[in-house]
């Protein structure tokens, strides 16, 4: 007898720009509501919240915990990132897309840094230090703008009205550190070259290309770097970020000497996704890091919507990557 072969056709792996945009945003819906039914803390029974309880008494377990807390507020800002990313995508926007996504995918990609259930306490003590320190910087950096300004003197204020200063909020830091085993190398004001302040033996704070390497590549090294550059490059206004969302066979106006106008329009369903997958990576790995740290129950509903929801996610985009 012979066997009938299922037709394949042209439409097999057939996916819209609206159904990646759809299966996104149902999926950071479910992440939102998981981590809302378990109040983004960690079950009560866990070593977390072992961790939790200590830190009002212990300099190890505060900081342990300040690295949790950071985290949930960059999942926070990730996750509504990555709603209005998804809402971009379905309205067919060409640029709002890679800008939103470049926020969200680093605001993940930190979460996980610090929450990553491969890290020793150690590694997410350095990490939440390192973290402090590079906000610390940046902080004395829009200090001295406003000190540069005529701003201070229009407004009646002096520079204590402006909080501590920069090398008060060090001292801080390196209180905290020796208390918890570990020295700050300070950064050099002499040599603009040097890196900020550090957690000895440590590189700092890591770049989001870093950390979308370690997190997002597996077997495809290198491949992050180069999503998240072209991200960065629409975000700072980079041609070969920005070019990417305009249409490429726009007419030369004969009127003004065959110039061509670029107009925006969405890439097609293949290569957007390639080009946004680090926001699928990234929001799926959190979400996973959290769950696993926060040891938050399984099979609950929340947590079968989200498992739902994520499984719809993979599928919908890897039909689009998989596109001929």
């Amino acid at each position: 007898m012979k066997t009938v072969q299922p037709k394949q056709t042209a439409n097999a792996f057939h996916v819209s720009n609206a159904q990646l945009g759809s299966s996104l945003r149902a999926c950071a819906g479910a992440a939102s509501g998981f981590g809302q039914d378990n109040r983004w803390r960690p079950n009560s029974d866990s070593e977390t919240a072992t961790v939790w309880r200590a830190a009002a008494i212990d300099m190890r377990a505060r900081t342990l915990t300040e690295a949790d807390v950071q985290a949930i507020t960059l999942l926070h800002s990730g996750l509504e990132h990555v709603a209005a990313t998804a809402q971009s995508i379905s309205a067919g926007r060409a640029l709002l897309p890679h800008t939103l996504a470049r926020t969200a995918t680093e605001h993940l990609l930190r979460a996980q840094h610090l929450l990553d259930e491969t890290a020793t306490s150690e590694d997410r003590i350095q990490r939440r230090l390192n973290e402090w320190l590079y906000a610390i910087t940046e902080s004395g950096y829009r200090r001295q703008g406003l000190l540069n300004s005529d701003v201070i003197a229009t407004a009646g204020l002096t520079p204590d009205d402006l909080g501590l200063t920069e090398s008060d909020l060090l001292q801080q830091a390196h209180d905290r550190a020796e208390a918890v085993g570990e020295v700050i190398t300070d950064r050099d004001p002499s040599n603009k070259k040097t890196r900020g302040p550090r957690v000895e033996g440590t590189p700092g704070r890591l770049s989001t290309m870093r950390l979308a390497e370690i997190y997002t590549a597996g077997e495809a090294g290198g491949i992050p770097a180069f999503t998240m550059r072209a991200l960065s490059a629409s975000v700072h206004g980079t041609e070969i970020g920005v070019l990417q969302s305009f249409s490429d066979d726009a007419p030369a106006d004969p009127s003004l000497g065959g110039v061509i106008v670029p107009v925006p329009a969405q890439l097609d369903p293949p290569t957007l996704a390639f080009s946004l997958l680090g926001v699928v990576l990234s929001l799926v790995n959190a979400i996973d890091s959290i769950r696993i740290r926060f040891a938050w129950a399984s099979q609950t509903k929340a947590d079968r919507r989200y498992q739902r929801d994520k499984d719809a996610l993979l599928a919908t985009w890897g039909r689009a990557l998989n596109a001929p």
